[in-house]
């Protein structure tokens, strides 16, 4: 049986498997809610984790191959100096760094890609609640933010 994504679902289904409904869950389902599961927050990912981010680029399996590579070649060059092997080993190593780095910009750029959409997200909603304050977050600092796109401001 294949997993249907809730985007595919009917209206009714969604509602069902959130165990929600159209006009808001009653402030007692609101506050059982919070107790088992915790506030819903989008959390930050750590800041400064570049270089953590560089070093993993070098635990791939491609990059690991061609170290093993290296040091054979190192290893060979050593056993029968004069065939050319130190040279490959150095180019290996060469390979394995600009692997590394481009990999490494790749992650970077999917990383400001995220950071992009979450800037996106409102900072701050109130779902409609049933008996509770009765509406949307009207005066959401998101709403009032604007986004500048293409060098006209458009609201946000």
């Amino acid at each position: 049986m294949t997993q249907r994504q809730i985007h595919n679902l009917e209206i009714g289904e969604v509602w069902s498997l959130l165990k929600s409904r159209p006009e808001g869950l009653h402030p007692g389902e609101v506050a059982e809610r919070r107790a088992e599961l915790g506030p819903n927050v989008l959390s930050a990912p750590p800041r400064g984790v570049w270089l953590r981010t560089l070093l993993k680029q070098f635990a791939n399996l491609f990059s690991l191959l061609l170290d093993v590579s290296a040091v054979l070649c190192f290893v060979a060059d050593r056993m029968q100096p004069g065939q050319g092997m130190a040279a490959l080993g150095w180019a290996l190593v060469a390979v394995a760094v600009l692997n590394a780095l481009f990999t490494f910009a790749q992650a970077m750029r999917a990383e400001r890609a995220m950071q992009a959409l979450r800037n996106m997200l409102p900072a701050h909603h109130r779902p409609p609640r049933r008996g509770g304050d009765g509406g949307g977050d009207r005066g959401s600092r998101a709403r009032r933010r604007a986004t500048r796109v293409g060098g006209r401001s458009h609201p946000g």
